[in-house]
């Protein structure tokens, strides 16, 4: 954030995700003042046991609306997501925003009225839920990134 944002585009990062419960694994790309309506966090999750799930929220001056998949996707297969990179990414177009996994689409959602530069964030974290979730004997469980573009 402030170094780098674009309208539109392409974002894709290359990442292997973290394997346990309790703490998140992000790929997102976000409106630069998340704090002024309208804003948008466009994402993929990884929350453990191979899940990386699409996700977006977008805040507009009537609320907040999610955009998830209508059904829970089905966890990769044991261990690819957190033992081998994968390239994740998010196609921002005036029309829509798609999420891809090694190149298939896995979820669209029809574009809010987003007009303004977005900036891409690549996190680690644990959140107050996600705390009681955590095996500390499985740490250390990392996120890592191998390589990240944007594309206009």
């Amino acid at each position: 954030r402030g170094k780098f944002s674009q309208q539109y585009g392409y974002f894709a990062a290359s990442m292997r995700m973290n394997a346990s419960d309790g703490h998140t694994g992000v790929f997102r790309v976000a409106s630069d003042d998340e704090k002024t309506t309208p804003s948008i966090s466009v994402s993929f999750h990884s929350t453990g046991k191979e899940r990386v799930n699409p996700w977006a929220r977008a805040t507009v001056e009537s609320g907040t609306q999610d955009f998830r998949p209508d059904k829970a996707l089905p966890p990769m297969k044991s261990g690819d997501a957190s033992k081998k990179f994968h390239t994740y990414g998010i196609l921002w177009t005036d029309k829509a925003f798609s999420w891809f996994v090694n190149g298939k689409q896995i979820h669209k959602a029809d574009r809010t009225v987003i007009d303004a530069p977005m900036s891409l964030n690549l996190s680690h974290r644990i959140g107050e839920w996600e705390r009681p979730k955590l095996n500390l004997k499985s740490l250390p469980d990392d996120m890592e990134v191998d390589w990240v573009k944007a594309w206009k």
